[in-house]
C-alpha cells in the first residue's frame, strides 16, 4: 500500500484522545472509498492513545503514526500535510465519526467540480454518548460561505473537509501563528484561489462535549478570528469593518446540558432531550429554568410526541 500513491491522505491529530479514538479510526477504515493513507499525528499524548495507535498501525498498512512532543493542532496538521502524498487531503478529528460514504461522496463532487478547492458537509451533532442532537446546516454555495467567513464564522466544518493538496500547499498550509481559528484563516486564503462548497448530506457525526474552554482561551480564539478576517480584507482590498463577536463566557455544565436538551427536543429526539434535562437538573437542581425544562420534558404531552431513533448511524 505504501508504495502506491493514494488518492486521499486523511490527516488526524490526536492528543490524549483514547476515549473516542477507536470510533473515529474505525469509521475511516470502513469507508467505501478505500484508496487512502491515514496519517495520524500523536501530539505528545500521555494516556493510552499511543498504545492504541500502535495496535492499529500493525493491523492496517494504510495507517501511519507520527509521534512528537506536544506542539498543538496547527503545527501537527502541517506535519501531516508535509507527509501527505495524496491528490486530496481529508481532515478528521479523533472524537468524531465519519459516515461510510463520506470520502466517496466528496471525491465524486471534487472530480466533477475542478473549480472547488475545499469541500465540507453538513454535520450530524451528537452528544458524548453518541446520541443524536440534530443537524447543522452550514451554507452550501461559495458566495454564502465566504460572506460567513468574513463575519468570522468558520462555515466549512473543519473535520468534514476534503481539499486539494496542491491548493493547500500553494497558500502555505495552516499558518502556525494562528493557535486557534487556523481553519477560518485557511478557508479565507483558499477562497482567494478557488471555490468553496458544502454538501447538504450530513457526512460526519460531530461530537459535542461539556464546555471546558476557559475564558482566556475564548478571548484568544476570538482575537485569532478577528485577525484572520482583518488580514483577508487587506489582501483582497475588501472594506474592513469592525468584526464584533458576542462575548462568550464559560458555560457551566448544567447550562450545557440544558442547551443539549433544548436542541434534542426541537429536533424530536425525546429520549436524549430527557436525558440531558435530567443531567442539567442534577448539576443544579435549584435553578428555576432547569426545573422548567425537566417539567416540560417529562410531561404527558411530551411523552406522547414523536420519538426518533436516538443513536446516530
Amino acid at each position: 500500500m505504501l508504495n502506491k500513491i493514494p488518492t486521499i491522505s486523511v490527516i488526524m491529530s490526536v492528543y490524549n484522545g483514547e476515549q473516542y479514538l477507536e470510533d473515529a479510526i474505525n469509521s475511516m477504515l470502513c469507508q467505501t472509498a478505500s484508496d487512502f493513507e491515514f496519517i495520524v499525528i500523536d501530539d505528545g499524548s500521555t494516556d493510552g492513545t499511543t498504545k492504541l495507535l500502535q495496535q492499529y498501525r500493525s493491523s492496517d498498512d494504510r495507517i501511519q503514526v507520527l509521534h512528537h512532543a506536544n506542539v498543538g493542532l496547527t503545527a501537527s496538521l502541517n506535519i501531516g500535510i508535509r507527509q501527505a502524498r495524496g491528490e486530496f487531503i481529508a481532515r478528521m478529528d479523533s472524537d468524531d465519526r465519519a459516515d461510510p460514504y463520506r470520502l466517496e461522496a466528496q471525491l465524486a463532487y471534487l472530480r466533477k467540480h475542478s473549480e472547488c478547492v475545499a469541500l465540507g458537509s453538513r454535520l450530524r451533532l451528537i452528544d458524548p454518548d453518541g446520541d443524536s442532537l440534530g443537524d447543522s446546516q452550514p451554507p452550501v454555495q461559495h458566495d454564502d460561505i465566504v460572506e460567513s467567513l468574513y463575519q468570522g464564522i468558520g462555515s466549512l466544518p473543519h473535520p468534514s473537509v476534503l481539499m486539494r493538496r496542491t491548493a493547500v500547499e500553494s497558500v502555505g498550509g495552516y499558518r502556525e501563528s494562528f493557535r486557534y481559528a487556523q481553519d477560518l484563516d485557511l478557508w479565507l486564503r483558499l477562497a482567494e484561489i478557488g471555490q468553496l462548497a458544502n454538501l447538504t448530506e450530513p457526512l460526519l457525526n460531530y461530537r459535542l462535549h461539556l464546555n471546558s474552554i476557559t475564558n482566556e482561551k475564548r478571548r484568544e480564539q476570538l482575537e485569532c478570528a478577528r485577525r484572520a478576517v482583518r488580514e483577508a480584507c487587506l489582501r483582497s482590498g475588501r472594506p474592513s469593518i469592525p468584526i464584533t463577536f458576542a462575548e462568550q463566557k464559560f458555560s457551566s455544565s448544567s447550562r450545557v446540558y440544558r442547551g443539549w436538551a433544548g436542541l434534542a427536543s426541537s429536533n424530536g429526539y425525546a429520549d436524549t432531550a430527557r436525558k440531558h434535562a435530567w443531567n442539567a437538573f442534577k448539576e443544579n437542581p435549584y435553578t428555576t429554568s432547569h426545573i422548567g425544562v425537566v417539567a416540560k420534558l417529562v410531561s404527558a404531552k411530551f411523552r406522547g410526541s414523536k420519538t426518533k431513533v436516538n443513536r446516530a448511524a
